[in-house]
């Protein structure tokens, strides 16, 4: 079988991969899972108890050790569980397409009037993903930066612009990285955007990133980033690569 170079599904280039480590994997989502030591993301939440895992199998065996149950997929709104995501989100699209849960929001859930093959496809994603220890399911909306994409990005430019030494103090590869941002603005004399009910997850990591940038990018760089209306995600992405 082919190795990949640490590369990520959503097609980095070269540069980004190697700056980070210099490891080959022979499935992509055992590389998604490794990007996770960089990130510190823990994507699989238990909704009971809020713990949350960095692999599926890992919140599938709390969920039947501390809760008794082989369905790791719970709607908090009818307090029911699931055994298989796709079973998840048609229930979500049937019962209450108006109140998708957090973590459907921007998944793509199957349609009503989907083949047996559009459902049997989305099962074999959820399998592939459990059988090679990890994976979150789904799929992002094409138009926005994924999640797990900005944090990675986010992990190469902090290993760019600062010193071993300071990454190992803040934390970095033990904690999720939007932490480790925080802290990073704390520590020069900035304030963070800091956890709010009014703020998304993502508009919270939207906003510090704009703050680094603010800090460590040249004016005249960031003029010219501004003069081109780029987002932030955008610049983030141009500045890691």
């Amino acid at each position: 079988m082919k190795q990949q170079k640490c590369c990520f599904s959503f097609q980095l280039c070269n540069l980004f991969v190697f700056s980070l480590f210099d490891r080959s994997f022979s499935h992509s989502t055992a590389l998604k899972l490794h990007l996770r030591m960089h990130t510190g993301e823990k994507p699989h939440v238990c909704k009971l108890c809020k713990k949350s895992f960095a692999q599926l199998p890992h919140l599938k065996k709390h969920m039947l050790c501390v809760h008794n149950t082989d369905r790791p997929y719970y709607c908090e709104i009818c307090e029911a569980f699931y055994k298989i995501k796709t079973d998840y989100q048609e229930h979500v699209d049937k019962s209450h397409p108006g109140q998708i849960p957090e973590d459907l929001v921007g998944v793509n859930i199957v349609p009503n009037e989907g083949t047996v093959a559009d459902l049997r496809a989305v099962e074999l994603v959820d399998q592939d993903e459990e059988q090679a220890d990890g994976g979150s399911g789904g799929s992002q909306s094409q138009t926005t930066m994924p999640m797990e994409k900005m944090r990675t990005l986010l992990a190469l430019l902090l290993k760019k612009i600062s010193t071993p030494g300071r990454l190992k103090k803040l934390g970095f590869g033990s904690r999720l990285i939007d932490d480790v941002l925080k802290e990073s603005i704390t520590a020069s004399g900035r304030k963070p955007v800091p956890e709010s009910k009014e703020m998304s997850e993502r508009e919270i990591l939207n906003a510090n990133i704009q703050i680094l940038l603010d800090w460590t990018i040249p004016e005249e760089y960031m003029s010219f980033f501004k003069a081109e209306k780029k987002s932030v995600e955008e610049i983030l992405e141009e500045l890691a690569a």
